[in-house]
């Protein structure tokens, strides 16, 4: 009887670790089918929120003043008008523009928006603004620091790369 008292608890002693075993697998592959179905639900997610991004983004970019301000900008910089000789009205339209394509600048920096969906959309508008605001931008670094609508020029960058791409 002895012998029979081991052999039982070695019986049930592998019972137990079959069971945990078994236990142990069905754990695991229910966890990572669950972290499967939570990933697909993050990237759900962050698809969403970049899409509503972009559709804010646009509604700001379309805005009838800002695009009023866009084409007062670039009017500007065809003239070749000197900065001192803008009028407030002029600066002020300047400064939507800048700031716009700033906050556009800083949500594709930030990887918030699909780069490619703002500057394939923008990059010729980018590309003129950014050139024509030149002298407020410079006037207002040396007043606000260097990297005072710093988004802006990341945008601007970004354009000219696509630019460069799209002549090769």
């Amino acid at each position: 009887m002895s012998d029979e008292i081991p052999f039982f608890i070695s019986i049930v002693n592998l019972l137990i670790l079959l069971f945990l075993t078994g236990f142990t697998w069905w754990y695991a592959r229910s966890t990572k089918k669950l972290a499967e179905v939570a990933k697909a639900e993050l990237d759900q997610l962050i698809k969403e929120r970049r899409i509503t991004a972009f559709i804010e983004l646009t509604k700001l970019l379309e805005q009838d003043d800002i695009r009023k301000a866009r084409g007062t900008l670039i009017k500007i910089g065809k003239s070749g008008k000197q900065f001192k000789d803008w009028s407030k009205e002029e600066k002020e339209e300047v400064e939507k523009v800048c700031y716009s394509y700033s906050v556009a600048g800083i949500l594709v920096s930030e990887e918030l928006i699909e780069k490619d969906l703002v500057i394939q959309g923008w990059h010729d508008s980018i590309t003129k603004c950014r050139e024509a605001a030149d002298p407020m931008i410079i006037e207002y670094r040396r007043e606000r620091g260097e990297d005072f609508w710093n988004g802006f020029e990341n945008l601007y960058k970004m354009a000219k790369e696509l630019t460069k791409k799209s002549e090769s």
